[in-house]
């Protein structure tokens, strides 16, 4: 019988008169132990194009780069695993800081590596099938602002100029001033859709305190906005213009020559106004400023929220008060304008009437001012009067036609001018314009009056009723009684004033209190209306 073993042959005998055991010990030689790691090269690095920064290739280091993340390559050898090994990659893997590249034929390529600003170490790591390891390293720097303007290298267009075109939103503009203690970093917005993003902060090493800003424009606005430190802004332009911050902005506009300054405060948490503007080649003609978060004010005049207001704030008028049509000569007279008050805005107490001007433009300086005696005082009315008899009351001044510069074929009388906060006003009403020699009569040039004051002096037994103006021809007294009743009414006399005996059609009138309107006429057949007053009569 015959027994056999794998590890030793053995060969039994059995049935003999002696046994007999033979062994045979065979072996097979120990296979080699690979330690030797592989060889690993970093040889180039490539950062992607994004918005205005091209494409960056570096195959010298250190690097620095302006985007990321990067494309890393080079090279890997192992001289103890096989050529066919090293053709298919699947004995020696590589790592770039975690990413998993891929090896073909002795090269590798690492795609989207991450890079943090500053400084970065990039490591390939290579392993072969006996897990031996070997590493490289070469150093990469991202800097998002290579030319150091404060501007990141996505929207800077050139030094100092911005430009979001390559994202979802269209914001462009330039910065036009910085102050030496700020530090700016104007960006994509979070969501591209909103334009740029602009963070304004304190300087380190700043030794002398002031004002801390950064001022910039936006294409196609007529705006300078004015970004206060430290903040976190948000511009757009779509092509309304809003901005959002979380400390403190000033828009400032200019409107012939005056400067209005729109204000917007955060209050510690989000502010944010949204504008409408009518700007053709920098030339703003008006704007609307729509409060939507936060506190926001023009020129210190607060703008609720969801509150919009107009600049120029329109005004209504009515060019010659109770005369129609507004017959204005060209050359010579002066011009009654009644500006209408509103519930929103107090035209007795709002109008820095000394910036009035009123013409054919709106521009011209026509606005009269009081005798030589009282220089300096413009030609309003200093007693109130409710022109339109809506409740408030309204402003009156004068204006000097032959400083209007009226053409014939004029329709419109432009005022302009400012309120006690700086904030231009605006308004217009229908005028018709007659040559001088068509407004003469019986040889003498018409003018069209002024109604600039009135007087009742009481005597023994009359009153004199005197008008104060410039141009006025004829007077008319109405008196009434406190029912509405009419008692006397003289009719039109050739004077500027009038005496009143106390009597009517009735006779003698008892001491009381009555009413009186005083009308007067200008040669050009303007009449002017004065308010409904109050006199006592006691002998």
């Amino acid at each position: 019988m015959l027994f056999t073993s794998n590890l030793q042959k053995s060969i039994y005998f059995i049935g003999l008169t002696a046994l007999v055991l033979a062994t045979a010990f065979i072996s097979w030689p120990a296979e080699a132990q690979d330690t030797t790691p592989p060889t690993v090269t970093i040889t180039s690095i490539t950062a992607p194009e994004d918005g205005f920064l091209a494409s960056q290739n570096f195959s010298t280091f250190p690097a620095i780069v302006g985007a990321g993340p990067i494309t890393v390559n080079g090279t890997v050898s192992d001289v103890a695993e096989s050529e066919s090994s090293l053709q298919d990659g699947g004995a020696i893997t590589v790592e770039v800081n975690g990413v998993s590249a891929t090896v073909t034929e002795g090269d590798w390529t690492a795609t989207n590596v991450s890079l943090n600003v500053g400084a970065n170490t990039i490591i390939a790591l290579a392993k072969d099938s006996s897990n031996n390891e070997n590493n490289t390293q070469v150093q990469v720097t991202l800097n998002l602002d290579l030319d150091g303007d404060g501007i990141r290298n996505n929207v800077d267009l050139e030094p100092e100029t911005f430009s979001s075109e390559f994202s979802d939103s269209h914001t462009s503009g330039k910065v036009l001033e910085k102050s030496s203690n700020v530090m700016m970093d104007l960006m994509d917005a979070p969501n591209p859709s909103q334009g740029i993003k602009v963070l304004v902060s304190e300087l380190a090493f700043a030794s002398e305190p002031s004002e801390e800003f950064v001022k910039l424009t936006i294409d196609g606005s007529c705006a300078v906005y004015k970004l206060l430190s430290p903040g976190k802004f948000i511009l757009t332009f779509t092509p309304a213009v809003e901005i959002e911050n979380e400390s403190k902005a000033e828009v400032e506009y200019n409107i012939g020559g005056t400067t209005i300054v729109v204000g917007v405060d955060s209050g510690g948490g989000t502010g944010k106004a949204h504008f409408d503007e009518s700007c053709q080649n920098q030339n703003l003609e008006n704007f609307n400023v729509q409060s939507e978060e936060g506190s926001v004010d023009v020129n210190g005049v607060n703008v609720p929220v969801g509150k919009m207001l107009t600049v120029p704030i329109p005004v209504s008028l009515d060019v010659k008060p109770d005369s129609f049509p507004n017959l204005i000569s060209q050359t010579m007279g002066a011009i009654p304008v009644a500006i209408f008050s509103t519930l929103d805005f107090d035209a007795l107490n709002r109008l820095n009437i000394t910036t009035l001007t009123f013409g054919r433009t709106g521009n011209e300086q026509s606005l009269i001012y009081r005798p030589e005696n009282e220089r300096g005082v413009a030609f309003c009315s200093r007693t109130p009067r409710d022109v339109n008899r809506d409740g408030l009351f309204d402003e009156i001044c004068y204006f000097d036609a032959s400083k209007t510069g009226f053409q014939t074929g004029d329709t419109e009388g432009i005022l302009k001018g400012t309120t006690v906060e700086g904030i231009p006003i605006k308004g217009q009403d229908i005028v018709q314009i007659v040559p001088a020699a068509s407004l003469s009569v019986g040889g003498q040039s018409a003018v069209s009056p002024t109604l600039s004051g009135l007087k009742a002096i009481k005597r023994a037994n009359a009153v004199q009723f005197i008008a104060q103006g410039m141009g006025i021809e004829a007077l008319k007294v109405e008196i009434f009684n406190l029912n509405g009743k009419r008692i006397y009414d003289n009719g039109f006399v050739g004077s500027t004033s009038l005496s009143w005996n106390l009597r009517s059609n009735q006779g003698n009138q008892a001491n009381g209190v009555f009413l009186y309107i005083v009308t007067v006429r200008g040669r050009d057949g303007t009449v002017i209306r004065s308010d409904l007053r109050k006199l006592l009569i006691a002998r």
